[in-house]
Parts: C-alpha cells; sequence; structure tokens
C-alpha cells in the first residue's frame, strides 16, 4: 500500500557567523551532517504518520 504525505513541516536553524565554505570545509563531516538531517527527517515523518493513524 503505497504511503501519501500530505503535509509537511521543515524547521531550519541558522548560526550567525558561519559562512558556507567553513560549514563545507570537510567531506566527510558534510556527510556526516547529510545522514544525521535524513535520520531527523525520518524520524519525524515516521512520528507525523503514526499521529495520523492514531485518530
Amino acid at each position: 500500500m503505497p504511503i501519501e504525505i500530505k503535509d509537511m513541516i521543515i524547521t531550519v536553524s541558522i548560526a550567525e557567523g558561519n559562512s558556507a565554505g567553513q560549514t563545507a570545509a570537510s567531506g566527510q563531516s558534510g556527510s556526516a551532517d547529510k545522514e544525521e538531517l535524513i535520520k531527523e527527517c525520518v524520524e519525524r515523518v515516521l512520528e507525523i504518520l503514526q499521529e495520523k493513524t492514531e485518530r
């Protein structure tokens, strides 16, 4: 059965004083950041789906 996501809320925090060059200095830490972001997104989507099934 396919899952349809009708709404998604994305929240972003930006710290002042950091430039894009400083945050992307190391390729390995950048991939770790991406993995953490993906993990958080998947967890949040699963929470939303669980809340909707409980209703």
